[in-house]
């Protein structure tokens, strides 16, 4: 049975729009620290409302084989209108090496 657009939390909206404008998947852990990550136990919380999300037929919910997530403490660009074009090759190249590196 799909939920009504009324029992949708602006939360629940702010997912919903990210995951179709924005981006393909999210982990739980993802999901818990940008939308509860102010409670005690965020990645718990996020997949107790994924999986209502699930039931009610607005997300699907997969397992998959990954690579782990990478951090990244800064930002790798900043960049303000009117400034110099950033040398996006070599901002890539910095970005893609991540991937071989240990975790």
């Amino acid at each position: 049975m799909r939920a009504s657009q009324q029992s949708l939390t602006p939360r629940d909206l702010d997912i919903l729009e990210c995951l179709t404008l924005r981006v393909r998947v999210f982990s739980l852990s993802q999901l818990g620290r940008t939308w509860w990550g102010a409670t005690h136990d965020p990645v718990r919380n996020a997949a107790r409302r994924m999986r209502e999300l699930v039931a009610s037929g607005f997300v699907e919910s997969y397992s998959l084989l990954a690579h782990p997530e990478l951090s990244l403490s800064v930002p790798e660009l900043f960049w303000t209108p009117g400034s110099p074009a950033p040398d996006l090759g070599a901002v890539a190249y910095r970005l893609q090496s991540r991937w071989t590196d240990p975790q």
